[in-house]
């Protein structure tokens, strides 16, 4: 029985659609719940949480892109093996997956399924739970991190967003 091998461009690939999408789907929700006028939440505070999002994404996409389109050869895509373990490419989805699942079902569960009454304190407003939820992004983001320097050979380094 052959051992199943995985594409290591197409790898490369969906994963940095994967990390696109996801940075769609944190900034258009945050947008969305600061249009929505019966939710409560302040354009202002929902623009600025987006905004964070945006900044732990954009370390991601930089490491493709300069992988992509970088002058500097000595990380070329011909160093690259053209495949890789299916257990590998397993793992590379994994800890994407994982912390990207964690922090959505965060906000999903606490901003949209069980929304908070938004009192006075910070840790139960909208900000705070918004804020609480970029913070395990960043906390977690570490671990989705690795799958992209292995892929790109690039260090990843979070902005102080």
């Amino acid at each position: 029985m052959a051992r199943r091998s995985y594409n290591t461009k197409g790898i490369r690939f969906w994963i940095f659609a994967a990390w696109c999408a996801m940075m769609v789907v944190y900034v258009s929700f945050f947008f969305v719940v600061g249009a929505v006028p019966s939710l409560g939440v302040n354009r202002q505070e929902a623009s600025d949480v987006a905004v964070r999002t945006i900044f732990i994404h954009l370390p991601v996409l930089a490491a493709f892109g300069s992988f992509w389109f970088s002058i500097d050869q000595d990380t070329s895509a011909s160093q690259f093996k053209p495949s890789m373990p299916k257990q590998e490419a397993y793992a590379i989805w994994m800890l994407t997956g994982l912390v990207h699942v964690i922090v959505v079902l965060y906000l999903v569960l606490f901003l949209v399924a069980f929304p908070p009454d938004f009192p006075d304190t910070y840790e139960d407003s909208f900000r705070g739970i918004a804020n609480f939820g970029v913070d395990l992004l960043v906390i977690l983001s570490g671990l989705a991190y690795l799958p992209v320097e292995f892929l790109t050979r690039r260090k990843v380094v979070l902005t102080d967003g």
